[in-house]
């Protein structure tokens, strides 16, 4: 019986040992993991609009349109979508 006892204290101290460096592995990926696996978004970029697009005054298809992009317009995305709208700027102009 001794023999169980003291291999019992041994195994409670691993078992403690294991618990405490498995929370703080667990601590450390929830802290340090969230980044990895929610990058950013691209906040600006540019592009050229592939046929002539309505340039709108506000992120709402019944907002007023400011101007009729031709096709080959060169814009500038500056900002993340809202509601399915980009921030756009082009000719000077942005909506």
């Amino acid at each position: 019986m001794s023999s169980l006892v003291a291999g019992g204290k041994g195994a409670a101290v691993r078992s403690r040992l294991v618990s405490v460096c498995l929370g703080a592995t667990i601590a450390l990926v929830a802290v340090s993991g969230t980044p990895v696996f929610h990058p950013a978004a691209v906040f600006a970029a540019s592009g050229t609009v592939n046929q002539e697009t309505p340039l709108y005054n506000s992120p709402d298809p019944g907002a007023p349109v400011i101007a009729l992009l031709p096709a080959g317009t060169s814009v500038s995305l500056d900002g993340p979508p809202v509601d399915g709208f980009y921030l756009v700027i082009a000719d000077n102009r942005s909506g």
